[in-house]
């Protein structure tokens, strides 16, 4: 992909995408920094809130370089319903996306889905934050 984006970069925006409960998260950002990446997403099946203090520096460090963060809002469908899952929308609610554009001004922040059921409230805050960077 990355060689991709480098002979076609009008074309083609590389994203990674990583699990930002994974220990190396940061330093599998910095990786796809190092690639010419320019932002990250889906982002999704997070353990925490996005807001949670330990996504903050992930959230940072994409900021730094001005990326584009593609979250995952509304609801997550069951992988398998006979197996157990540490998963919930709740910890991907559009809600949450208006504190990460508010902290950090440099990113682009899209949530994917319109936060499927709650589209009013996540149309409300597109509407509410077109100052900021909220896609």
């Amino acid at each position: 992909m990355a060689d991709a984006a480098k002979q076609y970069p009008k074309q083609i925006v590389p994203f990674g995408f990583v699990n930002l409960d994974a220990s190396d998260v940061l330093s599998q950002v910095k990786d796809f920094r190092a690639l010419g990446f320019r932002g990250l997403g889906e982002l999704e099946f997070v353990k925490k809130p996005y807001v949670d203090p330990s996504y903050l520096p992930v959230y940072e460090l994409a900021n730094q370089y001005g990326w584009v963060l593609l979250f995952h809002t509304g609801i997550v469908l069951r992988r398998s319903v006979d197996q157990p899952e540490d998963v919930a929308s709740h910890r991907m609610r559009a809600f949450y996306l208006e504190e990460i554009a508010r902290r950090f001004p440099k990113l682009t922040v899209i949530g994917a889905h319109c936060g499927n059921p709650e589209y009013e409230w996540a149309e409300k805050l597109r509407v509410g934050t077109q100052t900021s960077s909220l896609t």
